[in-house]
């Protein structure tokens, strides 16, 4: 329990209290703190922040504080139940208007409590604040940009200890979502959240080592727990175990950060990758699927001699005309001497233009080294042949991504609204969609999901390898009628002559 007013009961535990405690504790200079807490459905997160900040009103007079939230409309029903539950029902906070009507909470000691939708910015982003609240920081459709815009907020002159707080609570998706990445790049100050921290649902027993005991889950905490471990799949690693992971459904199951992502590096023509021997290089090429609007991506690929990929480069942008990517073309040309590429051939004039660049650059005319990609074969079997690279049947895998390959730069745009930077994060984003086709119900790649840098490594594929990975029957390596034919081994089938160079 942590010191509070008689008429507010603050019961935390976990990251609510670790937040807390810690901004009680600072004593340095004037600063902006960022918090983001994330976790599993029903941890008391938000409930934890709320009481926190209801302390922080009542014990610090005039201090003017932010809720919000996606849309105002939203808050009704969920943020703004658990703030005013923070309060006994007589406190004087609660007088006014209704909770649907309501925009400010007033306290007697002059602190304010502003409820704020995103759907009103000029509002959020144009008032001075001493603490600024977001509530489900990864709901679809806000973005980093929303987030780093609060900052401007922060300049209310009261503050909590010299502190002015920058705090989101969230539930984990995909790992690649920018609130996961603010996280990793240390960004914020973070704690993951349980479900033993909700004190509705566990009574706070702890064993001997400090971990919750499993005597301690309420009634109501028993049903809870029960009902999350009846889920599948990507709902249950989220909801139940916190975990921040990728849709099921997958178009490339086969692909594991772990195994394909590589810390290589390239020297004179030689790969070299921790814990295997020096790798040489037989031969480069590039691929390329153009885009303007909606990014373009251009990957540089190593071949060693068992025909193994190592996408070693790449550029994933977006609102650059064709001259740009000529430009980066022969950038990398000087680089890595390809004599060979393949691009969409939805767009040969794109493909004329950078032959036509890379010849002028290497002094040669009707230069050909950019070809149109293969689709007649049909867009399955480009998967097939990128799955077959990342699989490991047969001594795979066979295809390899270098770490920190990308140039130029991240699209910051696209991380902001959640969307892929790369094909890495492409890679565990793109998913199978249900389509009905008349009465029947069929997949398809979900048109929602990027893919770019994807169909860049399907054309590299076809193009590399032009496999056909269906499993093939034995021939007789002769015709009926031949010389070759009359002759039979042991076993009685056509002696196989060897061949002579």
């Amino acid at each position: 329990m942590v010191a509070a007013p008689e008429n507010i009961k603050v019961e935390l535990r976990g990251a609510p209290r670790w937040f807390l405690e810690s901004t009680m504790a600072y004593r340095g200079p004037k600063v902006n703190r960022e918090f983001i807490i994330g976790g599993p459905g029903g941890t008391g997160k938000s409930r934890g922040i709320l009481q926190a900040i209801a302390y922080f009103c009542e014990t610090i007079p005039g201090l003017r504080v932010l809720l919000c939230r996606k849309t105002r409309e939203s808050m009704t029903s969920s943020t703004l139940v658990e703030w005013e539950e923070c309060f006994p029902t007589d406190h004087p906070v609660l007088e006014g208007a209704r909770r649907e009507q309501r925009s400010i909470y007033h306290f007697e000691n002059g602190s304010e409590v502003a409820v704020i939708g995103l759907d009103k910015p000029t509002k959020v982003f144009s008032t001075k604040w001493s603490i600024i609240y977001f509530e489900e920081l990864t709901e679809e459709g806000v973005e980093s940009d929303n987030w780093d815009k609060f900052y401007r907020g922060l300049r209310h002159a009261v503050t909590v200890n010299n502190q002015r707080l920058l705090i989101g609570t969230c539930n984990p998706v995909f790992p690649e979502h920018w609130v996961r990445q603010r996280m990793l790049e240390g960004k914020c100050e973070t704690r993951p959240t349980v479900h033993q921290d909700n004190p509705r649902w566990h009574d706070g027993t702890l064993n001997a080592d400090g971990s919750y005991s499993e005597d301690g889950w309420t009634e109501d905490g028993k049903a809870y727990i029960d009902g999350l471990r009846k889920m599948e799949g990507y709902t249950r690693r989220r909801l139940l175990d916190g975990e921040w992971c990728s849709a099921d459904g997958m178009v490339f199951p086969e692909y594991d950060k772990d195994t394909h992502v590589v810390d290589g590096r390239i020297e004179e023509n030689v790969l070299h990758i921790p814990g295997k021997a020096p790798i040489p290089v037989e031969w480069y090429f590039v691929s390329m699927d153009f885009g303007f609007r909606a990014p373009g991506c251009l990957q540089v690929w190593a071949v060693d001699d068992a025909t193994n990929l190592y996408r070693i480069v790449e550029v994933y942008q977006r609102n650059h005309m064709i001259d740009w990517w000529a430009d980066v073309l022969v950038q990398l040309a000087r680089e890595f001497p390809f004599n060979r590429g393949v691009a969409d051939c939805a767009d040969p004039s794109s493909i004329n233009f950078l032959n036509d660049r890379i010849g002028k650059f290497r002094g040669r005319t009707a230069s050909r080294i950019i070809q149109p990609c293969d689709k007649s074969a049909g867009k399955l079997h480009g998967f097939d042949q990128l799955r077959w690279g990342f699989s490991k049947v047969d001594g795979g895998p066979r295809t390899f991504l270098f770490k920190d390959a990308l140039r130029y730069g991240r699209d910051m745009d696209l991380r902001a609204k959640g969307k892929a930077t790369c094909m890495e994060e492409e890679l565990t984003s793109y998913v199978w969609k249900k389509v009905k086709n008349g009465a029947a119900e069929t997949e398809e790649p979900d048109p929602n999901s990027a893919d770019h840098a994807i169909d860049a490594a399907v054309y590299a594929h076809v193009f590399a390898w032009k496999k056909d990975l269906k499993v093939r029957k034995a021939k007789p390596r002769y015709k009926r009628g031949t010389y070759g034919a009359t002759f039979l081994d042991d076993n009685g089938k056509p002696f196989d002559w060897p061949r002579y160079q």
